[in-house]
């Protein structure tokens, strides 16, 4: 009996890390994809669903004291030193300074782009 519940255990774990990699590489496509309409100055259906994403996401975030509540849940079911996501350790420990570069990224280049910033000069004709 206690080889199954190790078994489920390690699949529960393998899942919440799947999951929330799965989580992150969505975020990380919602901020370069507003990046992306931010600069060309356009506004799609897409780019709604992003930013309720990135709102959502963001809520959930600061709610829990900027801690990822998947974070939370494999800390609290396992060990705080266990890994919560399918990542290499290194590359894990810098995706929520990643993820708030390309946030602040993505709210600079909203704001530029509200300013007229981002705006190709027209270009004159020669006569």
């Amino acid at each position: 009996m206690d080889k199954f519940v190790k078994d489920r255990a390690e699949m529960m774990l393998f899942l919440i890390r799947l999951l929330h990699l799965i989580v992150t590489i969505y975020m990380f496509a919602c901020l370069f994809y507003m990046t992306y309409c931010h600069v060309g100055r356009r506004h799609t259906p897409l780019l709604t669903v992003a930013y309720l994403s990135v709102l959502i996401e963001t809520t959930v975030f600061l709610s829990f004291g900027a801690v990822c509540p998947l974070r939370l849940w494999v800390s609290h079911l396992y060990s705080p030193s266990t890994a919560d996501i399918l990542l290499p350790s290194e590359l894990s420990r810098h995706i929520t300074g990643a993820g708030m570069i390309l946030w602040a990224i993505a709210i600079v280049t909203k704001l530029l782009g509200s300013i007229g910033a981002l705006t190709q000069p027209r270009s004159r004709s020669i006569r």
